[in-house]
């Protein structure tokens, strides 16, 4: 991480957060805490987003602390809502998610933010916007963010709230005094560029799909022409995928790459 800063400072990239955004949930790592402590020499601040899974934990709650800003998410009114949309272990409670969720807010000393992501027919109506946003009142967070996804989901079925939802969810999120802020356009994200044009395209994809507006924008900060990104397709490194009449650069996933390649 040291030389990540080194080189994107070298070339005039600003940083904000040094944010640990896994390709799967932080809170898993035995060694988040240590991580956290480890990184902060760099004088970064440092984030996590998390779904909140395992705030129950004493240990994971300590950890998490050591972050300057943690994004906790909250996007269910109920143990049904829950499983359908976030498929937990079998070994997780509902209820206990909710209380590490009130527990760590109620200890953290640094910036706390809730998410919400908007799914059509699923979290959007008007009794599950108001349980939602009376639950994330007793966090007090210092945003309340609502969202839809804007990149390639893990299931088809996965569509966002149309507007006229959102906008029940921002007024909902209002009355009950939250400062909620819409957060609509994730796909407009500005990517670092370090130096290797490949290796900063392997690793962003790795944990972020990027549309081909973005990829393209990329290119040209890096001085670089799409032979690059052809010849990671062609090696199975990446692929591109279309979502709601878009294309998105992601990594292969390794077991489908594996099936692929026999």
């Amino acid at each position: 991480m040291k030389e990540r800063v080194e080189s994107l400072t070298a070339v005039g990239e600003r940083i904000d957060y040094l944010s640990f955004v896994p390709d799967g949930e932080p809170t898993l790592d035995l060694n988040l805490g240590r991580e956290i402590r480890l990184v902060r020499k760099l004088n970064i601040p440092v984030a996590v987003i998390t779904n909140s899974s395992l705030l129950w934990r004493e240990d994971v709650r300590q950890e998490l602390s050591e972050a300057d800003w943690v994004s906790v998410k909250v996007g269910s009114a109920s143990e049904r809502q829950w499983k359908k949309i976030h498929r937990p272990d079998p070994g997780l409670d509902w209820e206990k998610v909710l209380q590490g969720i009130l527990l760590f807010a109620s200890q953290y000393q640094g910036q706390l933010v809730t998410e919400t992501l908007l799914l059509k027919d699923i979290n959007d109506s008007s009794s599950c916007l108001w349980k939602i946003a009376r639950f994330i009142k007793k966090i007090s967070p210092a945003k309340a963010y609502l969202g839809v996804p804007t990149r390639p989901p893990a299931e088809p079925w996965v569509k966002p709230s149309p507007p006229a939802k959102i906008n029940l969810a921002y007024q909902i999120f209002k009355e009950e005094g939250l400062p909620v802020e819409l957060m609509l356009f994730q796909n407009r994200s500005s990517f670092g560029f370090s130096g290797d044009v490949r290796a900063d395209l392997l690793a962003i994809t790795a944990v972020h799909p990027m549309d081909q507006q973005q990829v393209a924008e990329f290119l040209q900060k890096a001085r670089a022409d799409s032979s690059v990104v052809e010849k990671l397709v062609s090696s199975r490194l990446v692929r591109w995928v279309n979502y709601r009449n878009r294309r998105f650069l992601v990594r292969w996933p390794e077991s489908e790459k594996e099936r692929k390649n026999g």
